[in-house]
């Protein structure tokens, strides 16, 4: 039994750490453009890897289901940045300027 403890202890603190790195990478990058749609780009990165890395442990049906849910919210993500691209104005409309002196 002990061995079991031991790649469960090791496993938990890889997906703790592994959840933390990805938390900071995806607040930096919110921190940098100050966009949403940047940090959803990058959540869509991080389920795209996970469900990439899981077919060992993933029968192909629920991988198959996962990647077709993944390219729908992508589908999704596509249509719904295209206001945002066709906008007239070269800044965003949800970004706002600071009228402070």
């Amino acid at each position: 039994m002990k061995p079991f403890y031991t790649i469960l202890g090791n496993s938990l603190a890889a997906a703790v750490v592994n959840n933390f790195v990805w938390f900071a990478v995806t607040f930096w990058v919110f921190l940098e453009t100050q966009s949403v749609i940047a940090t959803s780009i990058l959540a869509g990165v991080l389920t795209i890897t996970i469900a990439r890395h899981e077919p060992a442990v993933s029968r192909r049906k629920i991988m198959m289901a996962e990647l077709a849910s993944q390219g729908l919210v992508g589908g999704v993500h596509v249509i719904s940045s295209n206001p945002l691209l066709s906008a007239p104005d070269s800044q965003p409309p949800y970004r706002r300027t600071s009228t402070r002196a």
